[in-house]
Order: structure tokens, then sequence, then C-alpha cells
């Protein structure tokens, strides 16, 4: 599927710090102001958020009120974003009703953590009543996941399930998140993109842990990762705040998952 206009999704997956290396969300126990501050970001931008919500947090405090409140539009990203012993079918189907369950509504989309979909998941989401999946980076991590063959543009599975992909760079497919940009620097990543180009879907991954440092957290991670983290470690929002002026300059319309998904059902622009 292929759009003549320019659009971007900005999405934030909704889970404990780091995902389940640290098994704590200490960003929302620790710094609740921080992400005042980042609500207050997006709102000075004007752009909306779709939230990619592992659900095993909904039942913490006033959380289902707190995404409602920082972001516009909301999907799953599994149950309790465990990468050690990933249990799909429990993942896939208590992700849908646990939402359905705080939100009022069935859950339209679902994103695999890590973007690992394993043999019979895409058959699984379609069954449990999803919409789509927006799990697939048509990109290469090494020891994760090899997508180099797969489609930039959205597409359907022969199961009949729409995939949304992230957003990797054209030609040479480096993911375009938040996290990736980190490591890089603006400069960095803006030159790349103006040299080999975006897709004409923008769909932008980013996480709390991104746009916010929990030392607590950070603190516990594996060396490795620490090492990872600590590049540009302070610098998330104004990374993210360039990229978006810079997606702006280049033309996308900002919209939702949820807005993506009524344009490619219809194909109308």
């Amino acid at each position: 599927m292929y759009l003549n206009k320019k659009y971007a999704c900005i999405t934030l997956d909704f889970e404990e710090d780091y995902g389940d290396r640290v098994n704590e969300f200490n960003i929302y126990k620790n710094s609740f102001d921080k992400i005042e501050e980042l609500k207050s970001l997006y709102d000075s931008l004007e752009i909306p958020v779709s939230a990619f919500i592992t659900t095993n947090i909904l039942d913490k405090d006033n959380m289902a009120e707190v995404i409602k409140w920082l972001a516009n539009d909301y999907h799953c990203h599994s149950h309790s974003h465990n990468t050690q012993s990933f249990d799909s079918k429990n993942e896939i189907t208590t992700c849908f009703s646990k939402f359905k369950e705080h939100f009022g509504y069935e859950p339209l989309g679902y994103r695999a953590p890590k973007g690992v979909l394993y043999p019979g998941d895409i058959q699984l989401i379609k069954d449990t009543g999803f919409s789509f999946s927006s799990s697939l980076f048509p990109s290469i991590r090494i020891g994760t996941f090899n997508n180099l063959k797969s489609p930039q543009a959205p597409f359907i599975y022969d199961t009949g399930l729409l995939e949304i992909p992230l957003a990797v760079v054209n030609k040479i497919r480096l993911i375009v998140s938040l996290s990736y940009q980190k490591l890089l620097g603006s400069s960095l990543s803006h030159g790349l993109y103006k040299t080999f180009g975006l897709p004409n879907i923008v769909v932008y991954d980013s996480h709390l842990h991104d746009y916010i440092i929990s030392e607590k957290s950070f603190a516990q991670l594996p060396a490795f990762m620490r090492s990872v983290y600590s590049v540009n470690k302070d610098s998330g929002k104004q990374i993210f705040y360039d990229f978006v002026n810079y997606l702006k300059t280049e033309g996308y319309s900002f919209i939702t998952m949820t807005d993506l998904l009524s344009i490619l059902s219809g194909n109308k622009e």
C-alpha cells in the first residue's frame, strides 16, 4: 500500500522502564513531573500521540487515566512484555481483554515486544480481534530479527491481517526511532534522512525511558545496555523536538494510528 501524501504517526510504547530489563516503573513513580513536561512538549508541537500499552500496568494506581491524558490514541503492546519466555497466546489474548476492560472498547492495534513475531502470532493476532499489527521493523537487529526483505509500506499478510511497519530510512534500512536517534545524534540522523529519504508513512517508535531518565532504573541495567543508553542520555526531548520539526519542513501531516488505519482501509487521503 502506497500513499502519495506524507503522514507521520508518533507512537509511544507505554511499558515498564526499559521493557522487561528492570521490572519496575520508576519513571512513573518518581518522575511524574518529567512526564508532565513531556505532555507539554507534545502539546506545544501540536501533534497527536498513539500509545501502545503493556496492559499489566493498567491495574497500577490510575494508570489508564494517565495514559488517556498523555496520549490521544491507544493500542496494545502485549500484556507483560516478557521477552525471556514469551507466551504468545496468553500475551496477545490477555492484553486484548485487559484493554477492553479498562478502556471500554476493543483495541484495534497490536505491537509485539522488540518487534519480534513468533510463528503463528500473525494468525493469533487476527483471530483475537485486532485490526492491524504495527510490529515489524523492516530492518535487521542482530540476534533479534532480520526483516531486510520485508516491505517498508503497509501490507496484508496471507492471513488477512494488516501490518503497518515502523519506519526505516530508505535504501539503508536504518530504524527511525528515538532510541536510534539518540545513538546517532540529530545532525547525523537528519543527514541520512536527507541523503536516502524517508517513507511516505513514518511510524515513529519511542518509549518513556527515551525521553525521561530514572537514575534508579538506569543503574539496574546490564553494563552494556547502560553504555548504550548513556549516549545522549538526557537529550531525548530535544532530539525528538528536532525530528518533529524536520518532518514538518518535509511536508508530513501528523495523525494517529487509528486515523492511518482509516486512510489505509479506505485508501482515501
